[in-house]
């Protein structure tokens, strides 16, 4: 009941989000895309404060998963996605058509579109935009993210791990996940002009991704250390455009193939290094 009650009002909210963006065009400027992105983004975190009261107070806490917890595994939530974006990043310049270039040559062609320059070298260009993506990047997502977590690896996971198992948890996890994306994928979110492949993209995407995310958030501890792992993911895939010159969505990074066959080889990982948290 109560992990149903949360992915109805996640559905229900993200989904209606959705629809109104459709209606609206948002997503032919930048800004009411973001705006309604945003807004999308907190279908949730909505949905698991509501189902969490019906749960005693007292464990309401650690059914969401907030209890902080200092270790090493925080590391890890920071290191593996970056780890994950520069492997796609390498196998995406093997796609046909595909050219790599320094992160500060991107940034430079960036900058004369919006008419604008820098006399800065180009490593130290480089060093910024990595700086940017991977560290301040990482820092301003990673409390944002708490809108999606705290229902994905928040209630849910307290609600399925222990019924499920690991494995059986990171399926259906990253199934419903990525079924919840589609009407912004649709939109052109990620996959832009692609509304019927994309959802479908982004569902193997999603149910490829959470074994690793999973791995962390059972070692770590707390739904925090998803929340690093999913803002350094998508602080870190921000360096794909500015470094892969890309023909089509194939070589695009980390939703790309090259993408694609790093979460296979992270998921398989996964499964070769785990082991059971002590009973």
């Amino acid at each position: 009941m109560i992990g149903g009650l949360c992915l109805t009002i996640a559905f229900v909210w993200s989904w209606a989000i959705g629809a109104a963006a459709w209606r609206a065009d948002a997503f032919a400027e930048p800004t009411t895309q973001f705006l309604y992105s945003f807004a999308y983004m907190w279908g949730p975190a909505l949905g698991a404060v509501v189902a969490v009261q019906f749960l005693p107070r007292g464990t309401r806490i650690e059914a969401l998963g907030l209890r902080w917890r200092w270790n090493l595994w925080l590391v890890a939530a920071w290191a593996i996605p970056i780890l994950l974006v520069a492997g796609a990043l390498a196998l995406s310049t093997l796609a046909p058509g595909a050219a790599a270039q320094w992160p500060s040559e991107g940034a430079r062609k960036i900058l004369a579109e919006q008419g604008g320059h820098t006399d800065l070298s180009d490593m130290t260009l480089t060093l910024i935009v990595l700086a940017q993506a991977t560290l301040m990047g990482a820092l301003i997502n990673t409390p944002l993210l708490i809108s999606e977590e705290l229902g994905w690896r928040g209630l849910l996971w307290s609600q399925w791990q222990a019924r499920l198992g690991f494995w059986g948890n990171a399926l259906l996890t990253g199934f419903v996940w990525g079924v919840w994306h589609a009407p912004l994928i649709a939109l052109g979110h990620n996959w832009p002009g692609m509304p019927i492949e994309g959802p479908f993209l982004m569902l193997a995407f999603c149910m490829l991704l959470t074994p690793a995310l999973h791995w962390v958030r059972e070692c770590g501890g707390s739904v925090w250390h998803a929340c690093l792992f999913h803002g350094t993911l998508n602080a870190a895939a921000t360096i794909g455009p500015l470094v892969i010159i890309a023909p089509n969505w194939m070589s695009n990074g980390i939703v790309g193939l090259g993408g694609f066959a790093m979460l296979a080889i992270s998921a398989l990982l996964v499964s070769a290094l785990r082991r059971p948290p002590a009973a």
